[in-house]
């Protein structure tokens, strides 16, 4: 029979299972927990209206871009739309637009960030941009903007046009790319800027055409945009001069708006609407409404997700997860999130719903934390470079667990509550990209979007222990019991406490009883804790822990305590004697020896 001071504990992460996932995640205590169970089952679209001839068929969507803000026009209370850190306005491919004959690509753009020749940002595009490109796209560089247009013979432009001269930040300009079936024109501020010759113009088959960034989610432009055309032919000089004057003039012959109505655009985009109002993902983790997410695109939520009845536990039969169409549909938080965070946790479910695209984001902070698909067949973790698990180990439609935790040094990539694969990191540098799920721009300034459900994200502000992903894997899918580490010897004195830390995972509820060895069951230790109040001599020897739940049962490794007899302090050391002027200070010390804790009393 037990008896006297030796306390074994399942301590820290594995005093007990959680009853529930919610709970199992709550107790890790996470800054930031998105579980998607908001009742937005419409999801409500941020659009852009098409006033030119295409109408809806062309409205374009605010993937993040913040509306309304002071717009270029000297007259009226016209708004516009900023376009920062990869956020942008997308507006569906249509074959009118991606033209091969003359078009006219217009707008005006206000720069909130200085560019190089080296280093270009891309106002506006449409075409896509792998190898070969083809379309057409206006970069802002060192020297102005620049217009290009690609044919589809590699990654080289087909023709370019620089011009413009050095730009402001804060001043707006009226940029025009005019391709004529021969040649291409750039116009800023209604004045030719240069022209160049187009042997050959191919037309992009599968891109969008995007305000802020080029088409294929890259090179994102720091700024405000407003009043964006496009025209199915070439406008001549004279109407784009009247249209900067119409909009630079504060006594213009004819309102902005009708001057270009006038001229017949497929699509024109004032980027005025009012302030759009998301539905919100409810962030149930310590940081509250400060991180609660916004759902984007076409983002809501499903009944397809972990839920009771379907080979899981903890989870509600109503549990619901968030949506995601491959097109536009993410969730958006707090920009920055992740900065300042060397060691963190993301945990959550996903559920592929079709095979993956090319850079397909599940969640992280683009340039900071990427997770994803960086393909169909390849799971990558990037912070300084990837880290890429293939193949890929989750079939589609199928609910999977994972998990990312950086410890400051290293990161490690969990699937289903195992890690599966880990290096040595350095976390890049603090950006200002939005820390989101689902798509937005996870490996790029936008795009990136992922198809299927995602349920359950978690962010920690700190590393969890295996035992801890695990357990939270444990919570939803039925385990059984196993010890993730050996008990550790311990050597104390008679009449002390003995804490042996075990690492346990394991579905609720799980079941204890301790043993110890040679001397049988230890009567009433049914918990993960086994005290034994002022451990004796003969409390000494190997014990042991046997833990069960429904789905089976582990017994620990022995662990060795060893009690030995407790001495009375002996005074090894007594203080010497000294003479001191008053005022100087005097120190006196002592050795002891004996059984610890010692305490002291000078007298």
């Amino acid at each position: 029979m037990m008896r006297a001071g030796v306390l074994l504990a399942c301590t820290g992460v594995a005093v007990s299972a959680a009853s529930t996932y919610s709970e199992a995640v709550l107790r890790d205590g996470p800054i930031g927990y998105w579980q998607f169970n908001d009742g937005v089952t419409t999801p409500v679209l941020d659009t852009a209206a098409n006033l030119g001839s295409l109408g809806e068929a062309a409205a374009g969507l605010y993937n993040g871009a913040l509306h309304p803000l002071p717009g270029a026009l000297s007259t009226g209370t016209d708004t516009a739309a900023s376009t920062i850190a990869g956020t942008h306005v997308a507006i569906p491919r249509l074959e009118e637009i991606n033209t091969s004959g003359a078009f006219t690509a217009e707008g005006w753009f206000k720069p909130g960030a200085i560019t190089t020749d080296a280093a270009p940002t891309c106002a506006f595009s449409s075409g896509d941009f792998a190898n070969p490109r083809g379309g057409w796209l206006i970069y802002q560089i060192g020297g102005g903007f620049s217009f290009r247009l690609y044919n589809k013979n590699g990654t080289a432009a087909s023709a370019t046009v620089n011009g413009g001269g050095t730009l402001s930040i804060g001043a707006w300009y009226h940029v025009v790319g005019v391709y004529t079936a021969s040649e291409a024109i750039l116009y800023v501020n209604g004045v030719e800027v240069g022209r160049a010759n187009v042997p050959s113009y191919v037309p992009g088959n599968a891109g969008i055409f995007a305000v802020g960034m080029r088409a294929d989610n890259t090179f994102g432009w720091n700024g405000t945009a407003d009043e964006v055309a496009f025209y199915g032919g070439a406008l001549t000089s004279e109407q784009v001069a009247a249209h900067y004057e119409a909009g630079h003039s504060p006594t213009p012959a004819k309102a902005y708006s009708q001057a270009v109505l006038d001229d017949a655009p497929l699509g024109y985009w004032r980027l005025n609407e009012a302030a759009f109002v998301p539905a919100v993902a409810a962030n149930a983790g310590s940081l509250g409404a400060s991180v609660a997410g916004a759902y984007r695109g076409a983002a809501a939520n499903s009944a397809e997700a972990p839920k009771g009845g379907a080979g899981f536990i903890g989870f509600d039969d109503n549990n619901t997860s968030l949506d995601l169409n491959g097109v536009n549909g993410y969730v958006s938080t707090l920009a920055g999130l992740l900065n300042g965070k060397p060691r963190f946790t993301i945990s959550g479910w996903i559920r592929r719903g079709a095979n993956q695209g090319a850079r397909t984001g599940l969640w992280g902070q683009n340039d900071l934390v990427e997770f994803g698909y960086i393909a169909d067949n390849t799971l990558e973790a990037w912070t300084d470079g990837g880290l890429d698990l293939t193949p890929n180990p989750f079939p589609n439609e199928t609910w999977s667990h994972l998990a990312l935790v950086a410890d400051g040094t290293r990161i490690t990539m969990y699937t289903n509550g195992v890690a599966a694969i880990s290096r040595a990191h350095n976390l890049p540098a603090d950006n200002n990209f939005t820390f989101n799920i689902g798509g937005g721009g996870v490996f790029d300034g936008g795009g990136n979007f992922f198809n299927g459900q995602i349920d359950e994200v978690a962010l920690f502000d700190k590393d969890l222990s295996a035992a801890q992903i695990c357990n939270q894997f444990a919570a939803g899918i039925p385990t059984a019991p196993q010890f993730l580490g050996t008990l550790t010897p311990v050597t104390t004195y008679a009449g002390a406490t003995v804490e042996v830390p075990t690492v346990l995972c394991g579905s609720p509820t799980l079941k204890y009883q301790w043993y110890h060895v040679g001397g049988g069951e230890v009567t009433g230790a049914t918990g993960p804790t086994l005290v034994i109040p002022q451990a004796k001599i003969t409390d000494s020897g190997d014990y042991y822990v046997s833990v069960s739940n429904e789905y089976g049962s582990a017994d620990s490794d022995p662990v060795t305590v060893t009690v030995q007899p407790a001495a009375a302090p002996i005074l090894d050391t007594t203080p010497v004697a000294m003479t001191r002027y008053a005022g100087i200070k005097a120190t006196f010390s002592v050795v002891a020896s004996g059984t610890p804790p010692f305490s002291y009393q000078w007298q």
